[in-house]
Order: structure tokens, then sequence, then C-alpha cells
């Protein structure tokens, strides 16, 4: 018994599977074209990020490597160290009322010591602000600033007290 009120050729049949075959294909090309279009994106950018990076490869090569530590800060003493300090703090109008140190540690292997400090110090605003700046230009030392508290007092007014811990850092004179 025959159900199909139209019967259909097998020739027909087949053209209709390939269609449905060719428009299946084609939607599933459609979904993932984006996905080909992103991939081929990426790729791009990883050329690109490569190309960067050799960029920057070559850029380190052709820096020259920083000078020893010990070559570009005159070797002191502490005291040499210390007074550049006091004549920098007087030069900036800064008054020094105290100045304790800890012990003085041994060179470490880049040949630097280190002397944990305490400064009070008294100076306008002004005066504090030359001073700071002034420290970066030092000779014979670095100061590596652990903290720094500033204090109002109406005895002293325009001045300002300040309270400084440090490190301060130099190369020691054998």
């Amino acid at each position: 018994m025959n159900t199909q009120k139209y019967p259909v050729s097998p020739v027909v049949r087949s053209c209709i599977a390939g269609a449905c075959a060719l428009l299946i294909s084609g939607l599933v090309l459609v979904s993932l074209w984006p996905a080909v279009k992103a991939e081929k994106a990426l790729g791009r950018q990883v050329h690109v990020m490569k190309e960067n990076i050799n960029a920057v490869r070559d850029e380190i090569q052709v820096l020259k490597p920083l000078p020893d530590i010990k070559m570009t800060w005159v070797p002191s003493t502490t005291a040499q160290a210390l007074d550049e300090l006091a004549r920098t703090a007087q030069a900036q109008g800064v008054t020094v009322r105290s100045f304790s140190s800890g012990a003085l540690e041994p060179p470490t292997e880049s040949g630097l010591s280190r002397l944990p400090a305490q400064m009070e110090i008294e100076a306008t605003y002004g005066n504090l602000e030359r001073f700071l700046d002034s420290l970066s230009n030092l000779k014979y030392c670095r100061l590596s600033a652990e903290s720094l508290s500033l204090a109002r007092d109406p005895a002293i007014l325009p001045s300002i007290r300040a309270k400084m811990q440090m490190d301060v850092f130099f190369v020691v004179k054998t």
C-alpha cells in the first residue's frame, strides 16, 4: 500500500538530499566563520607580538650594563658621610637638633655599608623641601628614609620640627 499522495522519483529525492546537505554545510560554515576569522586575527596578533618581543630583545642586547656601584660612589669614611649630611642641612637652612645612629653594618656583596640613623631637625617648610631634594645629590652617601614625621611647635614658628628615621648607605673607604 502506497502512503504517498504524490510519488517522488529517486532522482528528485537525491536532488533534495543534496540541496539539504548543501544548506546544512552552508549553515555550518556561516556559524563557524566568525570563529575562523577570530582565529586568523589571533594568529596575526601573535605574529605581531613575536616581532615586538624580538625587537625588545634586540634593544636589551644593545644596552650597556650598569656600572659597578663602587665605581659610581665615592668611597668615604662614616665621618665624611655624616659631615656631608650636616653641611647639606646647614646649606639649606636646616638646623640639626639631634642625630643618633645604630651600629654600622659591614659591607654587603655590593660593597655598601648601612648605618641606621635618626635625625631631628628644625626648618621652614621651604628649607625642609630644599634639604630633602638636595639629599639625592650627596657625593659620599645615599639615604633611604624609613619615616618622616612633622610637628608644628608654636615656640619656633614659622619653623617646624621634623623627625626622620633613615638608613645611610655608603661605600666604606679602604
